[in-house]
């Protein structure tokens, strides 16, 4: 006959076989069929009509990567701040002009020659004549022709009064009676013929000296009756 076993031995063994008694069981239950597992529902789809992006996230993080820019304050200036210097506007210094170079003075006339003249009987032609021994050569001109003269005489006549006057008709164009040699020794003055053909004398006149200036105003007579004149083809 056998001993009986201790009773807390006994005990031992029927917890450990209690315990044992649900792993057998999850390891022993079948796998699901394909019918079964189809009876599975599936994951919920993902709705993607939500918002994306940065407004997914939370507000938190959105502000983040999106931080906001606070506006720097700007400093008041103080009434008692020093006033910035403003630069006074200069003039630039005035430069003078320089003084006119003077001019070189003309040649002196020759001795023998009292003084010389130049008759513009044209816009583009004129006649230059020499006294001599108080009388101008000759000039031929049409009725009614208006001239200009140039007279220059030497350099010791500069400041004196001149005075042209007509002796056998004519006009003298000028807007003085009298006129005065300027540095170059010269006056000038228009003269206008008259109607008639003949000789058409002009007298200078300066109360120490005269001098004579001589025209001829052409007509149809021969050639032979004209007095000899510095300008035939006239």
């Amino acid at each position: 006959m056998k001993s009986p076993l201790p009773l807390g031995l006994v005990l031992a063994i029927s917890f450990s076989a209690v315990q044992a008694l649900p792993l057998a069981a999850q390891s022993s239950s079948p796998s699901p069929s394909p019918s079964q597992r189809a009876l599975v529902p599936p994951d919920p789809p993902v709705d993607l009509s939500g918002p994306v992006g940065d407004e997914a996230l939370p507000s938190s993080r959105a502000k983040q990567r999106n931080p906001v820019i606070e506006p720097v304050p700007v400093p008041t200036p103080r009434d008692d701040a020093l006033p910035i210097p403003t630069p006074t506007p200069t003039n630039p210094p005035e430069v003078s002009p320089s003084p006119p170079l003077p001019q070189p003075s003309p040649p002196e006339l020759s001795p023998s020659v009292d003084a010389t003249a130049t008759i513009s009987i044209a816009a583009d032609k004129s006649v230059s004549i020499s006294s001599r021994n108080g009388t101008f050569e000759r000039v031929g001109l049409q009725p009614n022709q208006l001239v200009e003269i140039i007279v220059r005489y030497p350099l010791a006549k500069i400041g004196r009064l001149i005075v042209p006057a007509p002796l056998d008709g004519g006009e003298i164009v000028t807007s003085e009676k009298a006129l005065v040699p300027g540095v170059d020794g010269t006056i000038r003055f228009g003269f206008r013929t008259g109607q008639q053909p003949g000789v058409y004398q002009v007298a200078l006149l300066d109360g120490a000296q005269e001098l004579g200036l001589q025209f001829w105003v052409l007509d149809q007579r021969p050639a032979r009756d004209v007095p000899p004149i510095i300008n035939p083809g006239k």
